[in-house]
């Protein structure tokens, strides 16, 4: 068990880190940040730690990898947060046309493009549903 731990440790920190950006943006931790440290916080600071950590991660266990996959990283970034501070039908337009994509990129035999696409479909899925249920039933 300890092995398993020990040879994901870095997997289980990017985990941690991205669930509690999913966790600042769904609720107003900067409050109970700010309480705990004494001083105040705001959300912009703790989301930018929180990224870089998360960036710095991935940067130390593969440095090639990330140099080549940083521009989808922050394309993915800027459509959850686009996903999320839009109007839910945009959400769903935006996931409907990341699905068309998917064949598409399979037909010219982009595979890699092509399930960057459906894991973007199904990113957008998973924003919109949750903006349905949790973010109107917790804050209005």
């Amino acid at each position: 068990m300890l092995q398993i731990l020990a040879q994901n440790k870095f997997n289980i920190v990017l985990i941690l880190v991205l669930f509690l950006l999913l966790l600042l943006i769904l609720f107003p931790l900067e409050n109970l940040i700010s309480k705990i440290l004494k001083t105040k916080i705001s959300k912009v600071h703790i989301f930018s730690i929180l990224v870089l950590v998360a960036l710095s991660v991935i940067f130390y266990v593969s440095k090639l990898d990330f140099i080549l996959s940083l521009p989808m990283i922050v394309f993915s970034f800027f459509v959850f947060l686009l996903g999320f501070l839009s109007e839910r039908k945009y959400i769903y337009l935006l996931a409907l046309i990341s699905l068309g994509l998917t064949p598409i990129m399979l037909i010219l035999k982009m595979e890699d493009i092509a399930e960057f696409f459906a894991q973007t479909c199904y990113l957008l899925l998973v924003l919109g549903v949750l903006k349905d249920i949790f973010y109107e039933k917790i804050f209005e």
